[in-house]
């Protein structure tokens, strides 16, 4: 066994980064979600690794690069009174059109689980327990503008599904713009690189729950990160990003007046180690004031194993924990990401 252990400790030491590999390949767009119409931030849900508080520390205008196709499952083992674990499914492709314009693709199904919910049917309040799958389509575009500047937009179109008809709705559709700047210099003998974003996510109408409206969540966020090199697999990123909505939300609890009024603002900062091109691990801290989940406050933790098994396909396993919307309490979240990166392989 130790005779095994040693010799899989060699192959991915002597491996091509994962991580490097990915991000070499700032020419192409990954497609992002910012929020789901529920509110559940997502982040970058492909290019984080699970538990960190944002999409900042790869791209803060939520951009994400990264050329190939990629299968991603992460389930997200949050569980308290009212919820049971999420679990996201996401598959993605992404291509470029010319040198400066990329297109990209993706599906997210998000299993929601058993979940309570209340509502008033007529005089009486109601609780109930649903198993909930919530749909996502993305489309998206991004373009280089010279050698700093890149934008794009995401087509969204979101549907809450519901075992329970009262909770089940139609597809609705919004849009997503960022734009990101990047920079390269040096600080002393170490390559640093620097990005500026800012994103207005969730564009459009309001989405259904059952024969219930409820706002888009609406938001603006702003994002800096610099990553600091000691080669391409031994890296430092420090970040932080700051996330609004523009516009209060009303949600339709059921009934004339069971209506709930939201203004939310969050914010986060940390830091990201990769050592080795194997293995990363992220520290920071998040506040998140969104009353309807309770708010949210603390520390975060993630690390992350990555190994590029054959001609640019790899994989990674990820872990996190983060605050909970409950009081004194964590989420746990463990990942799975296996992608293929066509034209790149243990040759380049």
């Amino acid at each position: 066994m130790l005779a095994i252990l040693t010799l899989l400790f060699g192959i991915l030491a002597a491996a091509p980064s994962a991580w490097a590999i990915a991000e070499e390949n700032e020419l192409a767009l990954h497609p992002f979600l910012s929020y789901t119409a529920m509110g559940q931030g997502m982040g970058n849900a492909v290019a984080s690794i699970p538990g960190t508080p944002s999409n900042v520390w790869i791209n803060p205008a939520g951009l994400a690069w990264q050329k190939g196709y990629l299968l991603y499952a992460a389930p997200n083992d949050e569980v308290n009174d009212f919820q049971d674990a999420r679990r996201d499914r996401v598959f993605m492709a992404s291509a470029k059109l010319s040198k400066n314009n990329t297109v990209g693709a993706a599906v997210i199904l998000r299993d929601g689980g058993d979940r309570q919910f209340q509502f008033v049917d007529g005089d009486e309040l109601t609780l109930i327990r649903t198993d909930i799958l919530e749909r996502v389509l993305l489309l998206s575009y991004a373009r280089q503008i010279g050698s700093n500047w890149s934008a794009g937009v995401t087509g969204i179109s979101y549907q809450h599904g519901a075992d329970h008809d009262s909770l089940d709705g139609e597809a609705t559709f919004a849009a997503t713009f960022g734009v990101l700047y990047k920079q390269g210099h040096t600080l002393g003998d170490l390559p640093v690189t620097s990005r500026a974003g800012v994103s207005v996510a969730n564009l459009g109408p309001t989405f259904m729950i059952g024969n219930r409206e409820s706002d888009l969540p609406l938001y603006a966020r702003f994002g800096y990160s610099s990553r600091y090199e000691k080669d391409r697999n031994n890296t430092v990123t420090v970040a932080a990003d700051v996330y609004n909505l523009l516009r209060d939300r009303t949600v339709d609890l059921g009934g004339d007046e069971n209506t709930t009024t939201i203004d939310r603002l969050g914010w986060s900062v940390g830091t990201e180690i990769r050592v080795s091109g194997v293995v990363a691990v992220r520290l920071g801290y998040q506040s998140d004031d969104d009353i309807l989940l309770g708010g949210r406050e603390g520390g975060t933790f993630g690390f992350g194993i990555g190994h590029e098994l054959f001609r640019g396909i790899g994989g990674m396993f990820e872990y996190g924990r983060s605050p909970a919307p409950t009081a004194n309490d964590s989420a746990d979240h463990f990942g799975v990401r296996l992608y293929y990166v066509p034209g790149l392989g243990l040759s380049q």
